[in-house]
């Protein structure tokens, strides 16, 4: 089975938030913008409100992306930010905690839903929740 996600910059932060959850349900999306006061530390600006459009910051430059499943999770931020100038991080479920994805960012999508599924089976026995 193929799992694709395609992004256009109408779509907004929370419906590509839901659709990336949707295909891969072990994993979530955050978005960030740059913190001005302290450009290495993120922010989880209230700006970033899940109505804004993902190719806001672009100013209709963007085109579509494509998300899919062999892809890093380096990759996978790496695009999101070259073509719409927004941060964003993976998240992988472990048990009931989020964890970043910093350390395993070479994985690809798929892998790493599947770790989080035998992660969040082995220590929960049940389905994920966000």
């Amino acid at each position: 089975m193929h799992i694709e996600l395609k992004i256009l910059p109408e779509h907004t932060l929370g419906f590509v938030k839901s659709e990336f959850t949707t295909l891969f349900p072990y994993l979530k999306l955050e978005f960030y913008r740059d913190n001005k006061e302290n450009p290495n530390k993120r922010s989880k600006g209230m700006d970033l409100t899940i109505e804004l459009p993902i190719g806001y910051f672009t100013k209709g430059i963007a085109t579509e992306v494509i998300i899919h499943e062999a892809m890093t999770v380096a990759e996978v931020e790496k695009i999101i930010f070259d073509s719409f100038k927004i941060h964003v991080k993976v998240h992988r479920k472990s048990g009931v905690s989020w964890l970043e994805t910093t350390i395993t960012m070479d994985w690809s999508l798929d892998y790493q839903n599947w770790q989080g599924e035998a992660t969040s089976r082995y220590f929960l026995g049940n389905t994920p929740t966000q």
